[in-house]
C-alpha cells in the first residue's frame, strides 16, 4: 500500500523531480450526523462498475488478467520509466491484521485491505514490505505459527465486505519469515475471513471462508488442513449466502472450534447483511460435527457476529452480535444487539451489560456494525473487554462500566474506524484505517507506529501555484497533499472521503475539495475557511461525482448527477442544469445506479461536451449543451469509466468502458474521429483489465494515450499499435486516476492515484 502516489518521467531510467488547516481545528460540537458525514463510511460502488450489468463477477477472468499483467512485467512491452513513491507515509491506510511473532515482540507485522504485508524486527522503527510480488494484495489475516515464527499464514480477500468487496486467491504460507510465499490453496473460497492454528498440534491449519461475495456459491464454510496447509477439507458449510467470518480455536485441543456465520451477499441488485442463519456454531470432533449455540444467544435476523476466547481458560468466550436497529433514540442503522459471554464452554450464555447508562453509546458501532465485528478480551483478565468500531470502548469490570479506550477519531490523534487490537507483552496495537498505533496498556496514551505510504487515493491533482506538491482524495483520509521530500508531513486539507480536487489557475486562493456522493466545497482564502458549493444539484449522483473547470474560461464548471450542470460564476459556483435526465429512465434494474460517470469539455472548442454514464450511455453536445445526442450506438453496454477529448484534433475522442465476462476477453477502449458517430477499439494487446482513467499528452501533434488500469498504468505506441507498460517497479495494483505535467526539460511526468 505504499505506492499509491508516485512520479514517473518517461523516456529515462532516473527520476528528475524534486500550514494548510487542518482537521484537528474541526468544530468538535457539532451534530453527531454532520461529523458521521465527516467522517466517512466504508468505500462503495468501485468493484461494482466493473461488473454492470453482469450478475456475476467473472472472478477467473479477473485473475487471469492479472496474471497477463505479471506475464508483461517480464516481457520487452515496457515504456522505460522508474516509479518513485511520493508519500503521504502519515496519512496511512486501512489495515485488517496484526500478527506478532510467538517469541520476538519486536517483529510486528500489518496486513492490508489493499496492499499487502508490511514486516517490522524493530518494533515499528522500520517496515519493510512482504508480499509485494503476489498477484492479490488484499489480506484479511495473517497468523504466526505460535510453534514456529518462521512459519506465517495469510488468508486473502477483504472480509469486510463493504461496497468494494475485494476477494482473494486463497492461503500463502511461508517458513522462512515472509522472505518467499507459496499459495497453498483455497483459491475458489473468495474471501478467507480468518486463519486458526492449533497451538498443541502446528500441522492442524482452519480456514474461514466468506466465498464469493458477489453470488451465492458454495464454497463458503470452514476449511481444515491435517498437514500444514498441504491438503484441505472443508468440515462446515451451512448454505450458499452465509460464509463463516470468525472462529476460535481452543488452545490445548484442536478439535474444539467456535464458527460465527455471517449471511452476506453484495453486488449490483442487492446487500444482504442479516439473516437467522447467523449464529454461533461450536464442534468438538474436529469438524465432523457440529451444533448451534442458542441457550443465551440471541435469536432472530442478525448481521455480522464477533467471537474472543479468553486464553487463560478456554472455557470462556464472548460473542457479539450487531442488529438492524429500528428504535429511533439510538437512530435507525446496524448498531450493537448485544455481547454475551459464556464460562461453560458454550453451554449456557449471560448477557454483559452494555446499557447506554454504563457508558457505553448505543451507537458505539455508528450504524453500519457490519463492517467491524471485532471484540476482544485481555489475556490476563476476562473482566477486561474492548469494542472496536468508529472509536474504542473498553471495560475492566465485565460491563458494569464503559469508557472510550482510545482518543475519539474526531480529535483526529488516533484514526477513526477499528479493525483489530493485539496484546503484546505490555503493549497494545491498534488497526485502524488510517494505520496501526500503540499504546503501554493502562497508560491511555498511543502513538503512530508506522509512516508506511498506504493510502487509497481516488483522486489526483496539481496546482500551478504549488509546482512539485502533488494532492489527492482518498478513502477515508479526506483530501491531502504533499511531496517526497516531506513524504511524512504530508498536510490534511479536509476531511470525510476525498475525491476530485481543482485548483484555480489564477487564483492562489481558490481551490475546490469534493466528499463522497458530489459534496463540492470552495475556500476563497486558500483554506481557512470553506463553502459549500452543491446548491442547485439534484438528482442521483455518483459515490465519485466527477466535475471539471473549463480549460477555455476557469470561471465556466461543469458536473453531472443524472443530468448535466453548469456553473459561470467566479465565486461560488452556481449550478443550471443545461439537459434532461441523461441516464436510463426505462429499466432500472440493469444497474446498481444511474448517475453520470465521467464528464469532459473539448480542449479544443469549448462548446463540445461528452458524458458517460454508470448505466452505459454515452452522449455529445457540439452547443455547450443547449441539445444533446447520444452516441452510444454499437458500444458494449456497460459503465463508462472515463472519456476524453483530443488535444490535436476537435472530432477526435477516446472512451473506456468497465465490465468483466468470461467468454469475453476485450478490454474496452475506444477512439472515434468523428465525435461519437463511429467508434473502433484500439485495445490492440491489452490484457483483459479494467480501465479506469484515461490522460492524453500532445507529443509533437499526436495524442500520446495513456491509461490507469486495475494492472498497473499502460501508454500506447501508436507506430505500431501496442499498449506498453510503463515500469517495471510497480506491484500489480488498481489505479484510480491520472495526471499529465511536464518537468524543466518539458518530458512528461505522470501523476499516479491509486488503491494499493
Amino acid at each position: 500500500m505504499r505506492l499509491f502516489y508516485f512520479v514517473l518521467i518517461l523516456f529515462c531510467c532516473g527520476i528528475n523531480c524534486t500550514p494548510s488547516k487542518t482537521n484537528s481545528e474541526i468544530d468538535i460540537d457539532k451534530s453527531f450526523i454532520d461529523r458521521q458525514n465527516d467522517k466517512l463510511f466504508p468505500a462503495e460502488a468501485h468493484i461494482f462498475a466493473k461488473n454492470f450489468p453482469e450478475e456475476k463477477f467473472a472472478l477467473n477472468a479477473y485473475r487471469k488478467a492479472l496474471t497477463e499483467v505479471k506475464k508483461s512485467k517480464n516481457q520487452n512491452i515496457k515504456r522505460n520509466g522508474l516509479w518513485e513513491v511520493q508519500g503521504p507515509g502519515n496519512i496511512g491506510g486501512r489495515i485488517n491484521s496484526i500478527a506478532v511473532h510467538p517469541i520476538n515482540s519486536n517483529e510486528i507485522m500489518l496486513g492490508y485491505a489493499l496492499g499487502g504485508i508490511f514486516k517490522t524486527d524493530d518494533n515499528g522503527s522500520t517496515w519493510n514490505p512482504i508480499f509485494d510480488k503476489q498477484d492479490i494484495l488484499t489480506i484479511s489475516d495473517v497468523k504466526y505459527d505460535p510453534n514456529n515464527g518462521d512459519v506465517i499464514y495469510v488468508g486473502t480477500g477483504d472480509h469486510n465486505i463493504s461496497g468494494y468487496p475485494v476477494t482473494g486467491n486463497g492461503v500463502y504460507k511461508s517458513t522462512d519469515g515472509g522472505v518467499s510465499w507459496d499459495n497453498i490453496g483455497l483459491s475458489q473460497a473468495g474471501v478467507i475471513s480468518e486463519i486458526g492454528i492449533s497451538q498443541s498440534n502446528s500441522d492442524i491449519i482452519y480456514a474461514a471462508s466468506m466465498g464469493l461475495p458477489f453470488e451465492r456459491n458454495s464454497d463458503r464454510g470452514l476449511y481444515k488442513s491435517s498437514n500444514g496447509g498441504a491438503q484441505w477439507d472443508r468440515v462446515f458449510y451451512l448454505n450458499d449466502s452465509t460464509g463463516v467470518i470468525d472462529i476460535e480455536v481452543h488452545p490445548n485441543n484442536p478439535n474444539i472450534v467456535y464458527a460465527a456465520t455471517w449471511t452476506r451477499i453484495r453486488n449490483n441488485r442487492e446487500s444482504i447483511l442479516e439473516s437467522s442463519e447467523t449464529g454461533i456454531y461450536k464442534t468438538i470432533d474436529g469438524g465432523d460435527n457440529w451444533t448451534k449455540l442458542i441457550n443465551g444467544l440471541p435469536d432472530g435476523d442478525l448481521v455480522r457476529p464477533g467471537l474472543a476466547m479468553f486464553p487463560s481458560n478456554p472455557d470462556v468466550v464472548f460473542a457479539m452480535f450487531t442488529h438492524y436497529n429500528t428504535d429511533t433514540i439510538c437512530s435507525i442503522g446496524y448498531h450493537l444487539k448485544g455481547i454475551y459471554k459464556t464460562s461453560d464452554a458454550g453451554d449456557t450464555w449471560a448477557t454483559v451489560n452494555t446499557a447506554e447508562d454504563s457508558g457505553l453509546p448505543c451507537s458505539v458501532l455508528s450504524g453500519f456494525g457490519w463492517y467491524f465485528g471485532q471484540l476482544r478480551v485481555s489475556p490476563l483478565d476476562d473482566n477486561i473487554l474492548y469494542i472496536l468500531g468508529v472509536d474504542t470502548y473498553s471495560t475492566s469490570d465485565g460491563g458494569e462500566t464503559w469508557n472510550i479506550a482510545v482518543p475519539p477519531w474526531y480529535t483526529y490523534s488516533v484514526h477513526a474506524d477499528k479493525h483489530d487490537l493485539v496484546f503484546s507483552e505490555n503493549q497494545l496495537l491498534l488497526a485502524t484505517d488510517g494505520g496501526a498505533y500503540r499504546s503501554i496498556e493502562g497508560s491511555g496514551e498511543w502513538e503512530d507506529i508506522e509512516n508506511i505510504v498506504s493510502t487509497q487515493f481516488y483522486r489526483v491533482a496539481l496546482s500551478d501555484f504549488k509546482k512539485g506538491e502533488y494532492f489527492g482524495g482518498a478513502q477515508d483520509n479526506g483530501t491531502t497533499g504533499g511531496y517526497q521530500d516531506s513524504i511524512n508531513q504530508w498536510d490534511r486539507i479536509f476531511g470525510g472521503d476525498g475525491f476530485q480536487m481543482i485548483f484555480h489557475p489564477e487564483n492562489p486562493d481558490i481551490h475546490y475539495v469534493e466528499t463522497q456522493n458530489g459534496r463540492i466545497r470552495i475556500t476563497l482564502d486558500g483554506g481557512l475557511s470553506y463553502i459549500g458549493a452543491s446548491d442547485g444539484l439534484s438528482g442521483n449522483k455518483n459515490w465519485d461525482m466527477q466535475y471539471i473547470m473549463s480549460s477555455h474560461n476557469s470561471d465556466v464548471m461543469y458536473t453531472g448527477t443524472d443530468r448535466m450542470y453548469r456553473s459561470i460564476s467566479s465565486d461560488v459556483p452556481e449550478w443550471m442544469a443545461i439537459s434532461d435526465i441523461l441516464t436510463d429512465t426505462v429499466d432500472l434494474t440493469t444497474a446498481h445506479s444511474h448517475s453520470i460517470s465521467t464528464l469532459c469539455e473539448s480542449p479544443i472548442d469549448n462548446s463540445i461536451l461528452y458524458c458517460g454514464t454508470s448505466d452505459g450511455l454515452v452522449w455529445n453536445s457540439s452547443d455547450f449543451g443547449t441539445s444533446w445526442d447520444l452516441i452510444s450506438e454499437g458500444l458494449p453496454r456497460r459503465y463508462i469509466s472515463d472519456i476524453r477529448a483530443s488535444k490535436v484534433d476537435e472530432n477526435t475522442v477516446y472512451l473506456s468502458i468497465q465490465g468483466y465476462k468470461d467468454n469475453d476477453n476485450t478490454p474496452y477502449i475506444y477512439k472515434s474521429i468523428d465525435r461519437g458517430a463511429s467508434w473502433e477499439h484500439i485495445q490492440y494487446n491489452l490484457p483483459q483489465i479494467a480501465i479506469n482513467d484515461i490522460a492524453i499528452s500532445d507529443n509533437l501533434g499526436i495524442d500520446d494515450l495513456f491509461i490507469a488500469t486495475d494492472g498497473g498504468v499502460y501508454s500506447l505506441n501508436t507506430s505500431i499499435e501496442q499498449w506498453q507498460l510503463i515500469g517495471d517497479n510497480m506491484p500489480i495494483i488498481p489505479v484510480y486516476d491520472l495526471a499529465l505535467e511536464k518537468d524543466d526539460l518539458g518530458k512528461d511526468i505522470i501523476l499516479v492515484a491509486g488503491s494499493f
